[in-house]
């Protein structure tokens, strides 16, 4: 049900067919272009995307590094879903989220946002925030 509700937002650095592989496996998606300039900073987009509720779909590894970003998405409490490479064709990056789509859906069920994920061939793992060590 979570995952048929929601909007997931693709970031510019995916592409188009990412966001239309996603489109046709039934998930309603927005592309960054449609909403924002090409230009507009990480943490605009992050805190409208977030203050929508829309779930955030990129291959941009370093938002969690960077201070302004990862603070960006903590206050609009965003959702977001990564790749673990930048290096894969729009074909590959679309088949990666498409194949994961349910397992999304469950991580999404089970942890509140904000949090980061990766979504790799091998499943969704947690980002941010890091499990704390032993």
């Amino acid at each position: 049900m979570l995952l048929e509700t929601s909007t997931f937002f693709v970031d510019r650095c995916l592409g188009k067919s990412v966001g239309l592989a996603l489109r046709q496996s039934g998930l309603h998606v927005e592309f960054h272009a449609d909403h924002f300039a090409d230009d507009a900073d990480d943490e605009t987009w992050i805190s409208v995307v977030g203050q929508r509720g829309w779930v955030v779909l990129t291959k941009d590894k370093a938002i969690r590094t960077r201070p302004v970003e990862l603070q960006a998405v903590i206050a609009a409490n965003v959702r977001m879903f990564r790749l673990p490479s930048g290096n894969m064709t729009g074909e590959e990056m679309g088949r990666v989220f498409v194949d994961n789509r349910l397992n999304m859906g469950r991580f999404m069920k089970n942890h509140p946002p904000p949090f980061i994920a990766r979504v790799s061939a091998s499943g969704v793992a947690m980002v941010y925030p890091a499990k704390p060590g032993p």
